[in-house]
């Protein structure tokens, strides 16, 4: 008897941290994501203020991939990593001066999944952002200025989703949130995804959503930068 409860609660623990297929030890899960962000938002220098609302921002289509790699082992977590483009060009109100901006990052999560199947996925854990980006302004002058945006930024993330049984959608809702120091960071988004392969091989997904991100850091006391990325986006993701 004792036997059989040991086999029995083993089982369940398994199911628990096993992906959405029961019958696979680990999955891995690639996505393409086609961003289309607005940016607002603001950047200050040595006392002065650069507003977003003196810039008149180009919406700009921005790409990012991402890879996933979950698996049935418990006290181990799972590995997601993602790279996103994020770059904006704006003109001022003179129609002389210019800015850009690029904050482009990748993301390095680790992850636990107790719940992870077509009915609810539960996803936890932290991420680290690495962001290797620049603020320009083109002033006309042969000497521009150029600040190197070079942080590390480590964020919670949780992901949740709920299923609609026999229809293949769902809705999700997954988040990076960090503070740090002087650096606040939100990635956050909600889509609504459909499987519309479902093989032995491999499942293939599409989703529409919308996704906010905002990026705060102050770098002493001589810049400091407050942006913000919102907009719709349409992805494609394949899981094996």
């Amino acid at each position: 008897m004792k036997k059989m409860l040991s086999i029995t609660a083993a089982t369940c623990l398994v199911a628990l941290s096993a992906p959405a297929s029961a019958d696979v030890l680990f999955s891995l899960e690639a996505e393409a994501q086609y961003w289309q962000a607005d940016a607002s938002g603001y950047h200050t220098y040595a006392q002065t203020v650069s507003s977003g609302d003196i810039y008149d921002w180009k919406k700009s289509g921005q790409l990012g991939f991402g890879a996933t790699f979950t698996h049935f082992i418990p006290l181990l977590p799972n590995v997601k990593f993602e790279t996103q483009e994020l770059e904006f060009g704006g003109e001022h109100s003179n129609g002389v001066d210019t800015v850009n901006i690029d904050l482009g990052h990748e993301t390095y999560t680790l992850f636990y999944a107790p719940f992870d199947n077509d009915l609810v996925a539960i996803h936890f854990g932290a991420s680290l952002k690495q962001i290797d980006g620049y603020v320009g302004e083109n002033y006309g002058m042969s000497d521009q200025p150029l600040w190197r945006i070079d942080e590390d930024v480590v964020s919670a993330y949780l992901k949740l989703a709920a299923g609609l049984p026999f229809s293949g959608l769902s809705v999700v809702a997954e988040g990076h949130i960090g503070s740090f120091g002087d650096h606040d960071l939100h990635d956050i988004q909600g889509a609504v995804r459909y499987r519309f392969l479902d093989s032995l091989v491999f499942d293939g997904y599409a989703s529409i959503g919308y996704r906010s991100v905002k990026m705060d850091f102050e770098n002493g006391n001589d810049f400091t930068t407050n942006y913000e990325f919102t907009g719709p986006f349409a992805s494609v993701s394949l899981r094996f």
